[in-house]
């Protein structure tokens, strides 16, 4: 089923490229209210994701390395990526990326699909834009594909 979810997410930036960041979607309708509380709580579609990156540059190009905890509603299972992402210095105005995930464990999404320990996905994406970003990422594995698209409005030093 295709719903409509809210996706906030921050990152925090340090010194030397490193950084963490918290990640989360939101199911935005069958939200049912929490029996102990009465107001709507994490629901089974609901995900909380955390990263630590560092990124870097050399004459090759932008990289980053990182690790992504995924953590899903109540009673459900989480797993981890270990990821590891270029951008060349080529086409700067597409900002092509390539990035390749690894699944160390497996673990089983809301839906009942299995993703096995081991298992590795790749993207490739471009992106671009000032006043209004856009982005298109293409996905696959043996098991998953994915075409994903997004539109964003920067505020100030935010975005």
């Amino acid at each position: 089923m295709v719903a409509p979810a809210l996706q906030p997410h921050i990152t925090l930036y340090g010194p030397a490229g490193l950084s963490v960041g918290v990640w989360s979607s939101w199911a935005l309708q069958d939200r049912k209210a929490d029996p102990a509380t009465g107001v709507p709580g994490l629901q089974k579609e609901d995900e909380i994701d955390y990263s630590l990156a560092w990124d870097w540059s050399n004459r090759l190009g932008a990289f980053s390395a990182g690790v992504l905890a995924y953590t899903f509603g109540p009673s459900e299972s989480a797993s981890n990526e270990v990821y590891l992402r270029w951008s060349p210095p080529v086409l700067a105005s597409l900002a092509p990326t390539l990035t390749h995930y690894v699944v160390p464990t497996g673990y089983v999404l809301a839906d009942g699909t299995t993703v096995p320990g081991g298992a590795t996905y790749t993207t490739l994406a471009f992106s671009g834009g000032q006043a209004v970003t856009w982005k298109l990422s293409i996905g696959a594995s043996r098991t998953f594909q994915d075409l994903t698209g997004g539109v964003g409005v920067p505020l100030g030093s935010f975005s």
